[in-house]
């Protein structure tokens, strides 16, 4: 490379930094635009697979695309080679994670000369004619980018900050938020900051209790983290201010591992989109700007998965511009035109174009859109493939993580095998068969396997052969097999090889662990990476605490990054007991950076403690462990809390007091005293204060007694107990320690006898959720055996606050009080004894307690949608599954919508065999779910399992079907119109699918095989479900829809017993519960579980044979049975000659009364969550000679929940009868339930009521 500099940079030794990103070349051309670059750039991939440690092949391919900048693959060999040298993209697999330039020193050397080179030889090129595509500013960026990460490797300060200088990242951003609490719905929308209207001081946020802030934060190596600013989740927007000196065209490039978008002057200039996963991504473009200030906006989805984030921007000629973290009231004046992203072209017209764009696309952080065009390419022609390409898509099916581990052994296994034909050399393709060899059998054994396909399985072993890569491979498969000896020896072929390398350092650190002043030396002069924090560790474990700040001093000036590194020094400031600078460094941090219960016992120190406690308050609102240091505050501070300590004086005197005079004699537990207090600041946080003063006296009591249920509080907190004492008869009192190792629960309060006291004091703070959203359900105050003298809960809520409200009937109205800006409400209950607790009610209603909330339906709702948008992506794979499911079923031609979706749903329940039940799509994971995309269609149908509404509804949108998730309640949630929103409520996915004939509802998420579309659970019929907008609307209930069905022919002999036949045909939850069963019980198993089935609708029947005949896979179950009854007529009288034949039982197995209404009166609703829907065809053949005396009498009874009807027909000898009913879910009001009961009791008798028959004497 003769036009390199001849000079001499000073190298040391490696880590990788873990950098991605998504890449960018020219769409509209590249496919058809003739190439001079792919290829040095392929012959660079296949070199390095003889000659691991030669950079050459690598630094060639990239002059190669700086004298072609306007060569369609130009920025892609670039990006990819530059991933080969420097920085693998995050998450290479461990085989070949560290770059080529680490692993020798004199190919660290040439790799800096050569990129250096580069750079400079792109000085003209951006502003050239020839450059129209723009690429020679984005490679120049890159390239800078490069030469930073390298210079901060190494420490050497000036060249660290040259690059930093050259690489266009802007230095500073104004943050504003979090703004919405459904980021990635936002990021469809418009942003928050206007593109020239001046920056606003405030906006507001996704509630009051999560404000979004205007915060300016500084870059640390030009990476900028949001969530220094505040801990909660949502959008923000990051804000910079450019000044770009002339009208050209500004080139683009962010970084992030969130969804995020750039706006350029209003306009969307980038997009880094949630389905490329939770890896950094590099995503680049171009705008043509005016002169002036253009306000850059990018706009963060935070789902917890935002790390530090890039933003980058150069002018023509690849250089960076002036740029300003801009100030409320800040405006900029110039919008862009042209705006254009940057997305790298397939090139499938040769291996060569093909093996670039995927080892870019891998390079930048997208390999599943790498494994995708793999995948392709390989389904239109596998034999004769290049081996690059083969190379590549073994790395992108470990890269992508969207296959289960079986498919992704197979699918390596077989490239790994095409490449010992194609590529007999390659040392990756060898430790990809030795890994294979590891996780075949496992670790230990699976250790010694890797290392015999490798070749090298005991200490004499040559390493002659070994390159580099090999010999770092097998060092760490011997040490993890304890094999040292061996490990020993590869390390030491490994040094004799690459002397002084980066990759020996981070080898020999591994293996020889050091300590003391040797653990320095390696630290801060062993050619470990020098831009962490590993120096300083290693200086503060020697008690060097001075040498440790100096260091931190040093690595801010490296990284360019002055206000880095803090919460560091404030830890070394307090370990000095240097108080003063530890403040001075903590009010200096970003509220996000800020560790309360790190500075708690600096404040616990200042002489004024009125001052530190209010510090303490102030401080817990904004850090992420506020709620946890309030907790503790009072030990650090050494001041007990009062409440405490007024408390235990006040149980004293009761149990003193009851002692003489028992309250509530005779009760099993009395609890003497309770006290519940909830105070809600302005700020959202919550101070909850809870006493228990109980006297137990039932032998099942004293158990219960150990525990007091505590509040839930949908928020970030917890509530610790502060005191838990028994008081005993005699007078002691005990503080029992909790036994460690007990085998029982409650072991602390072992000691616990009938008539004793416990006494709990509990002390909570809570603030609200990441987004900003408040619950308090308050414990139950009559729970079972309980008795209750005095109570009292008392909630104070600031004024503004308009919480949804629900109180129990028992507490009746509170007491309301305005003062201080506060609204107290106080709900009292005295001398209240046992209650009988009702059936039939949602969990939440049934406890004596208070319920608020901040949530509503539509936020829950909006959550939903949230996350089906997450879980949404652009996959190939789909379009492919799509087309394979049009062709299931039968008949020709063009189907219609209607047929499109039973073919979907049949082809999706064959695939997905057994459903996981759409916890995947209900509202807690909405609510509640983040991170990184994870589950996608694809990988529930290469599993075999997942959600099938998920599957269906990708494929009906693939195939053009207008589809939407609804999210159905199983339960009744509540009927009081006032109980506050809870998520949990909406866990049953459904697919509404719009077709020419109407809503087609889908109910897919069930055991067994999937219900044809059309039909859902009869449990979910009747019941709320929600939309992703947060709508709600009713399941449908199909005006004829068929029922599980029984046919029963019996006929009566001379002593009365019947015999016959049974023919069941079950279509409900039964059904699917059998049809999931049959996979797995089979042989006599099976035999019995049916004749369950059958007893189930005749208890009393003893069943001779069963058969299922039904097809395997049917939604429908249909089986027979041959049955004995014996005693079916009963005889009734003194000459035994009348016989009396029984009704059928309503519930199949009992009466609708014992199941439904086990009292005369309710003061709650009753909720009815399993429905009963049947109809069954009774025959009975009576025995020669007999007559029917009196026939039951027929019923037909139409009521608001209840419809049944039985029907008698007496022809000859044979009596036929027919029982349908239908009892569906739903709730009963408490002012209907009389009359329920009577509807009820009239089924119960139209049903059990006898024929009587007269037998031959």
């Amino acid at each position: 490379m003769s036009r390199r500099h001849s000079y001499l940079l000073l190298a040391a030794l490696t880590a990788t930094i873990p950098l991605s990103g998504c890449a960018a070349q020219d769409a509209k051309s590249a496919a058809s635009a003739k190439t001079v670059t792919a290829g040095p750039f392929t012959s660079a991939l296949k070199a390095e697979q003889t000659n691991a440690d030669d950079p050459e092949p690598y630094l060639e391919a990239i002059d190669k695309a700086v004298d072609n900048p306007s060569d369609p693959d130009a920025l892609a060999v670039l990006v990819a080679s530059l991933d080969a040298l420097v920085d693998r993209a995050a998450p290479t697999p461990t085989r070949m994670l560290t770059p080529v330039a680490f692993r020798s020193r004199q190919g660290f050397q040439k790799v800096v000369l050569g990129l250096r080179t580069a750079w400079e030889d792109l000085e003209e090129a951006g502003a050239s004619p020839f450059d129209s595509a723009g690429r020679a500013a984005l490679m120049r960026m890159q390239l800078a980018k490069a030469l930073h990460k390298l210079a901060l490797f190494t420490g050497e300060t000036k060249g660290a900050q040259v690059w930093w200088g050259r690489r266009g990242c802007l230095p500073a951003a104004t943050v504003v938020g979090p703004l919405n609490a459904t980021p990635l719905t936002w990021l469809e929308g418009k942003g928050a900051v206007k593109p020239t209207d001046p920056l606003a001081a405030s906006y507001p946020g996704p509630s009051r209790f999560a404000p979004a802030t205007v915060t300016r934060i500084a870059s640390n190596a030009c990476e900028l983290d949001a969530r220094d600013t505040n801990r909660l989740l949502g959008s923000r927007e990051l804000v910079f201010d450019v000044e770009n000196p002339k009208e050209q065209r500004l080139s683009f490039a962010i970084t992030s591992s969130a969804a995020a978008v750039l706006e350029v002057g209003g306009v969307r200039v980038l997009e880094r989109r949630y389905e490329a996963g939770g890896a950094p991504t590099l995503v680049m473009g171009h705008a043509e700007v005016p002169e002036g200030t253009v306000r850059v906006v990018l706009r963060l989805a935070d789902k917890g998965d935002a790390s530090s984030v890039e933003v980058a921007v150069v002018d023509a000629n690849g250089l960076p511009l002036p740029s300003k973290a801009p100030r409320p009231g800040d405006a900029a004046t110039v919008k862009p035109k042209a705006p254009g992203q940057v997305t790298f072209a397939r090139g499938a017209e040769t291996d060569e174009r093909l093996a670039t764009t995927a080892a870019a696309l891998l390079a930048t952080g997208e390999p599943r859109r790498a494994e995708q065009i793999l995948e392709k390419a390989l389904i239109d022609r596998r034999e004769g493939r290049d081996p690059s390409v083969m190379l590549l898509w073994v790395r992108a099916i470990e890269m992508a993580g969207d296959m289960p581990d079986n498919k992704r052994i197979e699918r390596t296994k077989s490239a790994l095998d095409d490449l010992a034909k194609s590529m007999p050399t390659s040392w990756e393709a060898k430790l990809g068969r030795a890994e294979l060899a590891q996780r075949r059998k496992g670790l230990g054994e699976g250790t010694f396997a890797a290392l015999e396909e490798l070749g090298f399985t005991w200490p004499g072993a040559d390493l002659k052969t070994a390159n580099v890569m090999e010999m770092a491979y097998i060092v760490g498969l011997a040490e993890s097999a304890g094999m040292s000896d061996l490990s020993e020896q590869a390390y030491n072929a490994l040094a004799a090889r690459a002397p002084g390398a980066p990759i020996t350092a981070t080898i020999e650190s591994s293996i020889h662990r050091r300590s003391g002043a040797e653990y320095v030396k390696e630290a801060c002069e062993g050619g470990l990476p020098r831009d962490t924090l590993g120096c300083a560790g290693a200086k503060e474990s020697l008690g060097d605490r001075a040498g440790a700040l100096s260091e931190i001093a040093r690595l801010r000036e490296l990284r360019t990054a002055p206000g880095a590194y803090l919460a560091e020094e404030l830890r070394l400031k307090i370990a000095s007991g240097d108080d003063k600078s530890a403040l001075a460094i903590y009010d200096a941090m970003l509220p996000g950076e800020r560790s309360l219960m790190t500075i708690l016992p600096v404040l616990a120190r200042m002489p004024d403690r009125a001052k530190a406690r209010a510090r303490v308050l102030h401080e817990a609102v904004a850090t992420a462990d506020g709620a946890f240091a309030l907790s503790r505050a009072g030990i650090v501070f050494g001041e007990p809390s009062p409440d405490a300590r007024r408390l235990e004086d006040e149980g004293r005197a009761i149990v003193e007091k009851d002692r003489k005079q028992q309250a509530l004699p005779g009760a099993a537990t009395a609890v003497l005293k309770h006290l519940e207090h909830y105070g809600v600041d302005d700020s959202g946080l919550v101070r909850v204060l809870v006493y228990d003063l109980r006297r137990v006296s039932g032998t099942s009591d004293v158990e219960r007694g150990i525990f007091v249920e505590q509040p839930m509080i949908d928020g970030r907190g917890f509530t610790a107990p502060l005191r838990r004492r028994v008081h005993k008869k005699d007078g002691r009192v005990l503080e029992p320690d909790q036994a460690n190792m007990a085998a029982q629960g409650g072991s602390d309060l072992s000691q616990l006898e009938q008539g004793d006291y416990v006494e709990h004091v509990m002390e909570g703070y809570y603030l609200p959720t990441e987004t900003g959203e408040l619950t308090i359900d308050t414990p139950d105050l009559l729970p079972e055996r309980t008795s209750v003298a005095a109570a009292e809960v008392v909630i104070r809520l600031p004024e503004w606050m308009k919480p949804t409200m629900w109180t129990h009937a028992m507490l009746g109205k509170p007491k309301e009080e305005t003062k201080s800006g506060y609204k107290f409400y106080s709900f009292a209950l005295n001398n209240q004894p046992p209650r009988r607790i009702e059936d039939g009610l949602p969990w939440l209603e049934r406890g004596v307690r208070v319920s608020l909330g901040t949530q509503s339906w539509e936020k829950v709702g909006r959550a939903i949608g949230e996350n089906i948008r997450g879980m949404e992506e652009t996959d190939p794979f789909m379009a492919r599954f799509a087309q394979e499911a049009t062709k299931n079923g039968t008949g020709g031609g063009k189907k219609t919508q209607s047929e499109l979706v039973g073919n979907v749903v049949e082809h999706v329940g064959k695939v997905i065999k057994v459903a996981s039940g759409g916890s995947e799509l209900g509202d807690f994971a909405g609510y509640y779910g983040g991170g990184a995309q994870g589950q996608t269609a694809r990988s529930m149908v290469e599993e075999g399992t997942g959600s099938r509404t998920w599957v269906i509804y990708r494929t009906l949108r693939e195939l053009g079907v207008d589809a939407e998730v609804a999210v159905a309640e199983t339960e009744p949630f509540s009927a009081a119109p006032n109980f506050p929103p809870h998520p949990g409520r909406f866990k049953k996915p459904l697919i509404v699918a719009r077709v020419e004939k109407g809503d087609l509802w889908i109910d897919a998420d069930v055991q067994g095989p999937p219900l044809p579309p059309g039909r859902v659970s009869p449990e979910l019929r009747g019941r709320s479900a929600i939309l992703a907008t947060g709508k709600v609307v009713p399941v449908p209930i199909p005006e004829s829809d068929p029922v599980d069905e029984a046919t029963i022919d019996l006929a009566l002999d001379a002593q009365g017993t019947a015999k016959g036949k049974v023919s069941l045909t079950l279509r409900g939850q039964e059904a699917q519960g059998l049809a999931e069963a049959f996979f797995y019980v089979v042989g006599d198993d099976r035999r019995e579980m049916l004749r369950s089935v059958v007893q189930s609708w005749l208890p009393w029947a003893s069943v001779d044979d069963v058969r299922l005949v039904s097809k395997e896979g049917s939604w429908e179950i249909a089986l027979t049975a041959e049955v004995t009854v014996p005693g079916f007529g009963n005889a009734e009288g003194k000459d035994g000659k009348t016989w009396v034949l029984p009704g059928y039982e309503p519930a199949k197995n009992g009466t609708l009364a014992q199941r439904y209404a086990s009292r005369l009166a309710r003061q709650s609703a009753l909720t009815i969550d399993v429905p009963i829907q049947y109809r069954v065809k009774r025959t009975i053949k009576l025995p020669p000679g007999a007559t029917v005396i009196k026939l039951a009498p027929e019923m037909d009874k139409k009521g608001a929940q209840v419809l049944a009807k039985r029907k008698l027909v007496n022809q000859g000898d044979t009596i036929t009868e027919e029982f349908t009913i239908t009892v569906a879910t739903g709730t009963v009001g408490a002012e209907k339930y009389r009359a329920f009961l009577d509807e009820v009791q009239t089924v119960d008798s139209g049903f059990l009521a006898a024929t009587r028959v007269r037998v031959k004497p």
